[in-house]
């Protein structure tokens, strides 16, 4: 992260793991500040943080990145890092924070290993040199032992099934189903377990701990295009399970128009009948009294 240019993307996500409390960042990844959410949801259980190139304009966290910090990690240990040139030396300014707990600061250092820098002369290549510290014969032979003796050990513990974790997403009419599928459930207490999803600009977690089971699937009506869904698994005494699925393009179907109404005949009335029958007959003899009378022209 010292090497990063200024002119590239200047944030990105913090790969590694979080355990006793303790995280370890152990790679990162480069992302455009409008990718972080996505990038987020694609890295899985590996997400443990962000970071940031540390600018005059920017000194502290922007209320749209503590946003996003909380979403991303509503459970366990997380970290986000401002990082910045000082003289020479690179340090950071950490950002931890334990689930819906105050985010805590602190001053850390990313010189890492000592770096020389020579100036070349003209015609010659510039190298840099990596210093590393030396290490006793003993303490590396110790090492090594050590090393092999857990090899030994993780080759003779039987294999863990895979927890695995499926979600995939389908469309019915107005509605849209989120189905998931773990294959293999640890016999251990279930510590959480939620569905967050993001409709458009609107977001909603649901807590499906109580209610949770290998399959299952929950069916919404989205207001927006886009909709994006995260499922997030956590058994006691193992990592935590996440998956996320985006649709993208939802159009829902048009409600179907009310037919048209029927013209309905109206009952029969015999008084109005039988006054239009007399009617009738009164002009049928008016009629004929006209042509007995009246002189033919």
């Amino acid at each position: 992260m010292r090497a990063l240019p200024r002119q590239d993307e200047t944030s990105g996500i913090l790969l590694g793991s979080v355990e006793d409390g303790v995280i370890r960042v152990t790679g990162f990844k480069r992302v455009t500040p409008g990718g972080l959410r996505l990038a987020a949801l694609e890295s899985g259980p590996a997400l443990v943080g962000f970071y940031r190139l540390q600018t005059s304009a920017q000194p502290t966290l922007l209320a749209d990145e503590l946003e996003l910090w909380r979403q991303s990690h509503p459970y366990g240990h997380s970290v986000f890092l401002l990082v910045k040139a000082v003289g020479g030396e690179v340090e950071a300014t950490a950002w931890t924070r334990d689930g819906d707990g105050e985010a805590v600061a602190e001053t850390v250092s990313l010189n890492g290993e000592f770096v020389e820098r020579r100036k070349a002369p003209s015609g010659e290549v510039l190298r840099v040199r990596m210093e590393r510290p030396t290490l006793p014969r003993r303490i590396l032979l110790y090492a090594s032992l050590a090393l092999v003796a857990a090899v030994v050990v993780l080759l003779m513990q039987p294999d863990k099934p895979a927890r695995s974790l499926a979600l995939e997403l389908q469309s019915r009419g107005n509605e849209l189903t989120a189905i998931w599928n773990q294959q293999v459930a640890p016999e251990v207490e279930l510590q959480f377990a939620t569905l967050s999803i993001l409709d458009g600009s609107k977001e909603q977690t649901m807590d499906l701990t109580r209610n949770y089971t290998p399959r299952g699937q929950i069916t919404i009506r989205p207001q927006d295009r886009d909709v994006v869904f995260t499922l997030r698994v956590k058994y006691a005494g193992e990592p935590l399970l996440s998956r996320g699925a985006t649709y993208t393009g939802f159009v829902p179907e048009a409600p179907a128009r009310p037919a048209a109404p029927q013209a309905v005949a109206a009952p029969a009335n015999p008084e109005l009948e039988s006054l239009r029958k007399r009617n009738r007959e009164l002009e049928e003899a008016v009629a004929a009294l006209k042509k007995h009378f009246l002189p033919r022209p």
